[in-house]
């Protein structure tokens, strides 16, 4: 399902931002009412019912309230991927729009949580009070980009604000044609995955289950790995292939790590069909003969049955190069 960037400002800066290289380079700040009406309208005629926006920061687009407010009236189903740092009044005005709709099943937050270290006292001011309004519509995301990660604060925000008991975890990539971002390059997903289970008691005290994001191909995980972590209800995701994200310029690419295949929009296309398989061409061709990360997945069983499509595909692309 594509994601739409309402604006390409935002309001942290954090160091592994997957989206900075493409947030840096544009020139267009916010998505206007016609590419919004447009891209609901592709939505719908492709039969498309769920919408997730995102950003930069989505909340800081100024007509953000009246947007989901029209896209709820839509029918539409709802995600919102946001830092939880917005003024308390549009919080307010938010959650009318919410319950105008009814429609407190058809949407909810995906809400980017750091480590309390990086976040300022009146960030975590914003956040405590978005986490005690929206609560069980919320489920907390969490990005790493260092082999010494910490996330008890995950588990305890789920028992101390009711969120919701799953815990969205992504592992950053490096950026194809950037300089350099914080990000786990593929030698230190063996430590990664240690850590994410010595974190698994933690998680299941607190009744969280993983939802392991894109990006680590299976042979990260040990046999015995996956029989503990399969046990502890985790939901692993082994292929990597176009997630599509509209920006506000209609500009549209793969996803964000190969953000620097945006020569087209969704002008360009009918269908979500089409589009998948103009990206999906393109990566293929430029991938070669490589097709996952490391030499061994040339000649993996799993690869072959299309159980693990070899890691993030940005990584595949570089070895290719």
């Amino acid at each position: 399902m594509p994601n739409i960037l309402l604006t390409e400002r935002c309001v942290r800066s954090c160091p592994y931002c997957f989206a900075k290289k493409h947030m840096e380079e544009s020139e267009n700040e916010r998505m206007s009412w016609d590419n919004i009406i447009y891209t609901l309208d592709f939505y719908h005629a492709n039969g498309l019912k769920d919408v997730s926006y995102l950003g930069g920061e989505p909340t800081v687009h100024p007509d953000f309230v009246e947007i989901i407010d029209y896209t709820l009236n839509r029918g539409f189903v709802v995600k919102i991927f946001t830092s939880a740092i917005m003024p308390e009044e549009k919080m307010n005005r938010l959650y009318e729009v919410i319950e105008k709709h009814k429609a407190f099943d058809r949407i909810h937050f995906v809400c980017n949580a750091n480590d309390p270290k990086y976040n300022k006292p009146k960030e975590w001011e914003l956040i405590e009070k978005f986490y005690k309004k929206f609560s069980n519509l919320i489920v907390q995301g969490f990005n790493i980009f260092e082999d010494d990660f910490d996330m008890t604060f995950l588990f305890d925000n789920v028992v101390k604000y009711g969120l919701r008991p799953f815990l969205r975890i992504g592992i950053t990539h490096k950026i194809l044609g950037a300089q350099s971002n914080m990000c786990i390059t593929p030698d230190k997903y063996p430590a990664v995955v240690k850590r994410l289970k010595h974190f698994l008691p933690f998680a299941q005290a607190a009744q969280v289950a993983y939802n392991i994001d894109c990006g680590l191909p299976m042979c990260a995980f040990s046999d015995e790995d996956l029989g503990v972590f399969s046990r502890a209800n985790t939901n692993f995701s082994w292929k990597c292939s176009p997630v599509l994200d509209i920006g506000p310029d209609m500009t549209i690419w793969p996803c964000f790590p190969l953000s620097d295949m945006n020569t087209k929009t969704l002008f360009d296309f009918n269908s979500i069909s089409d589009i998948m398989a103009y990206f999906s061409n393109i990566i293929a061709e430029q991938r070669g003969n490589n097709n996952g990360i490391y030499v061994e997945c040339d000649t993996c069983r799993q690869l072959e049955t299309n159980i693990c499509t070899g890691g993030c595909q940005s990584y595949v692309l570089q070895r290719a190069k």
